[in-house]
């Protein structure tokens, strides 16, 4: 089932640059609790070039939601092992400055997903900026908005 929405949806493993992104499990998208739209719910595994794990993402969004932002969890670091200890998580959302959109790191309370252990420890706004790999979370959110097929079709929309 999970392959054949994959085809649908134009999901699987799409190579963007220096990152690879594969589509976890399929959720089935939920009504938002103050507008009724559809929320949807996304999960995501990152490979670097050479088709080694380095970390997993989580992404929310809701279609023609008011602040019409998608909301990030992204862990960073030793995705081949089980243990979460060797990763970091990252809040992040990506919304509407002014006219254009940007990137912005939040506090771990600011997350939609509740603590989920398997991201690491999550870091603080703070911790977060002064992280040594903070400039590949920001290459990996570049291509994320461009090279994940379901957040690149809502912002085409958004935007239109």
């Amino acid at each position: 089932m999970q392959s054949f929405i994959r085809s649908i949806f134009g999901l699987g493993r799409k190579h963007v640059g220096r990152f690879r992104i594969e589509a976890g499990d399929y959720h089935e998208p939920k009504a938002c609790a103050c507008c009724g739209r559809l929320v949807h719910s996304l999960t995501r595994f990152v490979s670097d070039a050479n088709g080694d794990a380095m970390a997993a993402y989580y992404a929310t969004y809701t279609d023609g939601h008011p602040d019409q932002q998608i909301r990030l969890i992204i862990g960073l670091g030793e995705w081949w092992s089980d243990e979460p200890t060797n990763r970091r998580a990252f809040t992040i959302w990506y919304r509407n400055v002014g006219e254009n959109y940007g990137f912005m790191l939040r506090d771990p309370e600011d997350n939609p997903w509740d603590g989920a252990a398997i991201f690491g420890k999550y870091l603080t706004r703070a911790e977060a900026l002064a992280d040594a790999e903070i400039a590949t979370i920001w290459a990996l959110c570049d291509e994320i908005v461009v090279g994940d097929p379901e957040i690149s079709r809502f912002l085409a929309v958004k935007q239109a």
